[in-house]
């Protein structure tokens, strides 16, 4: 459910504008540039989870047991360029909008890739520093009520990881 202080009609017409602007503009980001994205994003979203008392609890997820582990797909070996590389080339996006992941051991997520369908789903792939890749399938960001309030499906229904090597 989106907080009350976002109802307003132009606010969210505000929010759809800046979501698609992140959306166009994560497509294009080069390894290097999400890289330098991604060395602070947990850290500034860890900074503003002071706002969870607040209503304002979109920055760190907490990924509590089983629901973790349903998601978990693996752990790699590969480097975060190699992961990137082949995560790209099996159509994902560099992901900005999702939030950061908390593991009970209060590890974060580092790295958010996005894979968009066409019936207003995406599928999202996060990996915490130690290589655990973990998946799963959810209401778009582009429908924001909804994916902030329907549930998400662990795991890949949608095969958008079918054939990569991990």
């Amino acid at each position: 459910m989106i907080p009350e202080t976002f109802q307003d009609p132009i606010v969210i017409a505000s929010i759809g504008l800046l979501i698609a602007l992140v959306l166009h503009y994560q497509r294009g980001l080069t390894y290097r540039e999400y890289a330098t994205i991604q060395r602070f994003k947990p850290r500034v979203f860890a900074l503003l989870d002071v706002l969870k008392p607040f209503g304002y609890d979109r920055f760190i997820h907490e990924k509590q047991m089983p629901n973790a582990e349903d998601e978990f797909l693996k752990t790699t070996e590969l480097s975060p360029r190699e992961v990137w590389t082949r995560l790209r080339t099996a159509g994902g996006s560099p992901h900005l909008l999702s939030s950061t992941k908390r593991r009970p051991d209060g590890s974060l997520s580092k790295w958010h890739y996005v894979w968009s369908h066409e019936d207003e789903t995406q599928t999202e792939v996060y990996i915490f520093p130690a290589g655990d890749v973990h998946i799963h399938h959810e209401t778009s960001v582009t429908d924001i009520d909804g994916h902030l309030s329907d549930g998400i499906t662990a795991g890949d229904p949608r095969g958008v990881l079918d054939g990569v090597v991990l």
